[in-house]
């Protein structure tokens, strides 16, 4: 079997979950190619397929014109050629946003050549006229067929100048028509995303639910003393991720401090908020886990989220984690999770109690989170597409 994995990054989240497909397939006799947009890697059986140039010119029209994915086709052309040369069973798409395909050329190619595809939806992209992600019900236009004016248009892939929600909307529709859905798959790793697959264009497609995976054996419970610390991580505090929620409630906060990981936007004054230390970044997961394994709870205040693994990650390394019903947030429960309602009032009481509760709970379901089960469960399906029992 002959399996092309494409997405944006060779690293970071998707990355990691698209090279450990490739080493678990090529590990059981199969053959594997990475192609990416962007970043570096070097290794063998990984290529790059667009340049600087590609990435600035698609952007900038995306920022104007709003039709990331309809931009430039050079990239795309020279994927294809690679394609061409490999000659793959199976195309495995990932996050196919970020300033450096044209859908259009990639899906006439894809459907000329009759190449049997699964595209795995990292967010709602595919499914909408903009945006990466509409909150819970915050939207309702893709549902109705008529994607316009979207109210996202300034949330990644962000625009400044023009709306373009509708056409890019009719776009996405007639390509998705234009398949061949015997040879289409779509894999979403929650629960909560596949229950919008038939809801919208994308309905009548074949889909499954395949969680996302992580090394599970870089995170762990190392039986430290913890303090009274309360953890925040994301890569970028946008809008989505909420910062505003952890600001506001470290007001309240008298013995308890409060430790924010991620990128924060410029705007904001660090030194207003004496109780909170921030960091743009972590040096390395050993640090990430030391982190992990030194505090006492987790809040992760996201308004929208597929499945976000860093819950996952904090419950392996012993960590209760509260987060809010949203996205697939209930899914990422490995014993330690407790949803709480938006509107509570957070303290040091009601931090305590929560510490209190699950801090003793023992860990469940850890192997619907791994690496090698993931990988798995995707090569048995890339096994059933091509013996055509799906």
């Amino acid at each position: 079997m002959k399996v092309a994995e494409v997405t944006t990054f060779p690293r970071y989240s998707v990355g990691k979950i698209a090279s450990s497909i490739k080493s678990y397939l090529e590990s059981n006799g199969s053959i594997c190619r990475f192609y990416f947009a962007r970043g570096d890697r070097s290794e063998v059986g990984f290529l790059k397929f667009a340049n600087n140039i590609d990435i600035y010119s698609n952007a900038l029209l995306a920022r104007v014109f709003d039709n990331d994915g309809f931009c430039l086709s050079l990239s795309t052309r020279r994927l294809i050629r690679y394609l061409d040369e490999f000659k793959p069973d199976i195309v495995h798409l990932h996050t196919l946003h970020g300033y450096y395909l044209n859908l259009t050329t990639l899906f006439n190619y894809l459907n000329s050549k009759r190449i049997k595809v699964v595209w795995t939806m990292h967010d709602v992209w595919a499914m909408t006229g903009h945006c990466a992600f509409f909150g819970d019900g915050n939207c309702t236009h893709w549902r109705t067929m008529s994607c316009k004016r979207c109210k996202f248009k300034h949330e990644y892939p962000k625009s400044i100048l023009f709306c373009n929600s509708r056409l890019n909307f009719e776009k996405k529709r007639q390509l998705y028509d234009s398949c061949n859905r015997e040879n289409f798959y779509i894999v979403s790793p929650s629960k909560w995303l596949d229950s919008y697959i038939d809801k919208g264009i994308l309905n009548g497609f074949n889909h499954s639910i395949i969680y996302n995976g992580i090394d599970t054996s870089m995170f762990y419970d190392s039986k430290s003393n913890r303090e009274k610390i309360l953890l925040c991580v994301a890569s970028v505090w946008d809008k989505r991720k909420n910062l505003t929620k952890i600001l506001e409630i470290s007001s309240h906060l008298k013995t308890w401090k409060v430790i924010v990981i991620g990128k924060i936007p410029d705007k904001i004054n660090k030194d207003a908020f004496k109780n909170i230390k921030f960091y743009e970044r972590t040096t390395s997961s050993n640090e990430l886990v030391k982190l992990y394994n030194s505090s006492s709870l987790f809040f992760n205040p996201t308004l929208s989220d597929n499945l976000p693994t860093v819950n996952i990650e904090a419950q392996l390394c012993g960590l209760p984690v509260f987060c809010y019903d949203v996205g697939g947030n209930c899914e990422t429960n490995c014993g330690k999770l407790k949803i709480i309602d938006k509107k509570a009032f957070i303290d040091d009481n009601f931090l305590d109690e929560i510490s209190k509760e699950l801090m003793s709970q023992p860990l469940t379901n850890k192997y619907l989170f791994e690496q090698e089960y993931m990988s798995r469960k995707y090569f048995e399906l890339f096994n059933e597409i091509i013996a055509k029992k799906l």
